[in-house]
This record gives C-alpha cells, sequence and structure tokens, in this order.
C-alpha cells in the first residue's frame, strides 16, 4: 500500500462546515496499491507526503480513511476523517520526523516495514468538536 499523508492542514476560516470536510494535518487522503506510479507533481507537493507499506493491506489502512462516525447529510460538522496518522508515535524511525520536515521532499517516498498489527497504535482519534 501506499499513503498519501497530510502535513498541511487544508482550512476554511470562513465556513465552519466546510472546514469540518476538509482534511487536516495527519490525515490519510488515498491508499494506492504498491504498484501506483505517482507523477513528479504528485511525489513534489509540499502539502502532503507519500509513504509505501509494503506489508499492509487495504484492509490494514482502511480505518485511516473512515470518516468521523454519524450521518453526515444531519450533521455536516462532522470530521472528513476520524483518525489521523500520529507523527509523534515512538515505534516511527527518526528519519521519519525528518521526511515529514522535508519541504524540498530529497526523498519522494517513505517506506515503513509496518504490518497491519504496527499500524494501530499510530491511528490518533481526531478531536470532536462541539456539534448542535
Amino acid at each position: 500500500m501506499q499513503l498519501v499523508l497530510r502535513v498541511l492542514s487544508k482550512v476554511n476560516p470562513d465556513d465552519a462546515v466546510r472546514d469540518a470536510g476538509l482534511t487536516k494535518r495527519g490525515s490519510i487522503i488515498t491508499a494506492l496499491p504498491d504498484d501506483h506510479v505517482f507523477s513528479l507533481r504528485e511525489r513534489t507537493n509540499p502539502e502532503w507526503r507519500i509513504i509505501h507499506l509494503p506489508l499492509a493491506t487495504e484492509e490494514g489502512v482502511a480505518d485511516f480513511l473512515a470518516p468521523e462516525d454519524g450521518d453526515h447529510e444531519t450533521n455536516p460538522m462532522l470530521l472528513r476523517r476520524k483518525f489521523s496518522f500520529d507523527f509523534e508515535h515512538p515505534s516511527l524511525p527518526p528519519s521519519f520526523a525528518a521526511f515529514i520536515a522535508d519541504d524540498a521532499r530529497a526523498e519522494p517516498v517513505f517506506s515503513l516495514s509496518f504490518t497491519n498489527t504496527m499500524l494501530n497504535p499510530l491511528k490518533k482519534v481526531n478531536p470532536t468538536r462541539f456539534r448542535e
């Protein structure tokens, strides 16, 4: 699996409903198969990073793509992603923090040999907001 991981939050300060629907820092934007080839523009976009997880499966990353629980039609303030990727988790190698911080994208893709089980502790529940 390859994950596109947002490192810069998308925000809409003028519209709280639209802001809730935008991905934030730590959100997985999408998950793609190992054989997906990213364009140069995708590999160098400063808003996200690409993580290759050769030992993970689609089922293993599904929670990262799930929206916040609830009916988004009746409650538009629900977040686009229930979980975010914990950048500071101690199981991540020190080189991962350098990869996240590198806006020049010296390495366009970071490979982590994490299994589905090893990914579970990296799921951080996004804080919920007050909702009517």
